[in-house]
């Protein structure tokens, strides 16, 4: 029996050389092991790595991405691979030996087709802005609670970087090909509608490499917001609730602070601005009460954590309302 993993690649010169030895050194006694790395077009290097790789290990194959999005990646990798189940493997992402084998495991006790383990971010420096990311990034205040990166373990309608079925991702449509982003969303929410099980298990976590800045993550949250829009216009259901609240709390902010304006001239604006108001304090009361009890938040930090979780969610909801300008360009799929 094959596994495949597939890696989607782009400019990764810094990575795509740790995440090859942790494929090529995967403990899988249960299965063969084949990695396709498939790549977008890279000129920094990456081709040259992946190159000396094949060399090294038979298993490792290169194919090309002229589309160079992850969506088109995923699809190049499972119409070229060998084996029955794929795993879609990150290259920013540092995954521990039997990361494939306890999936694998995983997937036959429970009946699962998508089983993942917990991806972590890496606290890669005790620098400010560091673990100002690292806090914001693994607080169920800065994140959704259904965050893959503090999610639960159990059943569950979203995976992420998981082992799956071939079969069954084939018999829902493989990935939507004008998804860029989200296109997980909507792959999971087609398998569940299809009546097929996903999985996420404690027992195994992989960790990935988060944004290196501050600036860098509020450039994320703003792309997350945009993303999120398209895809609500495109596949509505496959999209929660909680992808929006951002950007209900950026509207809400926005004419809130124009009725605490408007009620000096005209008194019927002075209750909306009074509810803005009591809302921003129950707003920064979670803030500082999470800021507060975060195990990583220490010192200077737990001061200014409240408005680094502020400006994130103000940016993922610019990108909220942003998106709504998006033109479908497919009226039916």
């Amino acid at each position: 029996m094959i596994i495949t993993a597939i890696i989607p690649c782009y400019q990764e010169k810094r990575t795509i050389d740790s995440v090859l030895s942790q494929m090529s050194n995967q403990e899988c006694p249960t299965f063969d092991l084949e990695i396709l790395v498939v790549d977008g077009g890279s000129t920094d290097g990456t081709l040259e790595i992946i190159s000396a790789w094949e060399q090294k290990d038979s298993r490792i194959r290169l194919i090309s991405n002229p589309q160079k999005t992850a969506n088109h990646a995923f699809n190049l990798g499972i119409k070229n691979s060998k084996g029955s189940h794929f795993a879609l493997i990150n290259a920013h992402t540092y995954y521990p030996p039997r990361y494939l084998q306890i999936l694998w495991e995983t997937m036959q006790t429970t009946g699962a087709v998508g089983v993942s383990g917990r991806v972590l971010p890496i606290l890669e420096s005790t620098d400010f802005e560091s673990r100002l990311v690292h806090c914001i990034s693994t607080s169920s205040f800065g994140v959704s609670s259904q965050s893959y990166r503090i999610g639960k373990s159990g059943f569950t309608d979203s995976v992420s970087l998981p082992l799956f079925d071939k079969k069954a991702v084939e018999s829902v449509g493989m990935y939507h090909p004008e998804l860029a982003r989200n296109q997980d969303n909507d792959m999971n929410y087609k398998l569940v509608k299809a009546g097929f099980k996903l999985y996420v298990t404690n027992e195994i976590s992989a960790s990935y490499h988060p944004p290196r800045s501050y600036r860098k993550l509020l450039q994320y949250a703003l792309k997350s917001g945009v993303w999120n829009t398209k895809t609500l216009l495109m596949k509505f259901p496959c999209m929660k609730w909680y992808h929006f609240f951002p950007g209900l709390f950026f509207a809400g902010q926005v004419l809130g602070g124009l009725s605490v304006g408007l009620s000096f001239c005209c008194s019927a604006f002075a209750i909306p601005g009074f509810i803005w108001g009591l809302a921003n304090v129950l707003y920064f009361g979670l803030a500082v009460y999470f800021s507060l009890s975060h195990p990583k938040a220490k010192g200077f930090l737990r001061l200014f954590l409240p408005f680094g979780f502020l400006l994130f969610h103000l940016s993922y909801g610019l990108g909220n309302i942003l998106g709504l300008g998006y033109k479908r360009k497919i009226p039916n799929f």
